[in-house]
C-alpha cells in the first residue's frame, strides 16, 4: 500500500457488500496514486472508462434488466398461485355436484 498512514477495515461478510468495499478501498488507493503523481496510464485509462456515460448507460441498463427479470419472475409465481387456486376450485366444485374427492385435495 503506497499510503503512509494504514486503515484497519473490519471484512464484511455479505459477498456484495465485501466487493463494495474492497472496490471502494482500491478506488481510495487510485485516488491516492493519482494525487501523488504515482498512478500508472492503465489506472487512468480504467477509471476515464469507468466513469464515461456509455458506461454509466450500460450499468443503469443492467440494473434495469434485472428488475424486469425479478418482475417476470413474480409475476410467473403469482400465475402458478392463481392457476392453483383455480385446480382446487375446480375439485371443490366436483365434490360440491357430489363426486368422490380426490385424495391428494386433502
Amino acid at each position: 500500500m503506497a499510503k503512509s498512514t494504514k486503515k484497519k477495515v473490519r471484512a464484511l461478510q455479505d459477498p456484495t457488500s465485501r466487493m463494495q468495499q474492497l472496490g471502494g478501498l482500491a478506488l481510495d488507493e487510485i485516488e491516492y496514486r493519482i494525487l501523488n503523481h504515482e498512478a500508472s496510464a492503465q489506472e487512468l485509462t480504467t477509471l476515464a472508462r469507468l466513469g464515461s456515460e456509455r458506461t454509466i448507460l450500460e450499468n443503469e441498463k443492467l440494473r434495469r434488466e434485472v428488475e424486469l427479470l425479478k418482475a417476470k419472475k413474480e409475476n410467473l409465481e403469482a400465475s402458478q398461485h392463481i392457476e392453483e387456486l383455480f385446480d382446487n376450485a375446480i375439485k371443490y366444485m366436483g365434490i360440491y355436484r357430489g363426486e368422490e374427492p380426490d385424495e391428494d385435495l386433502f
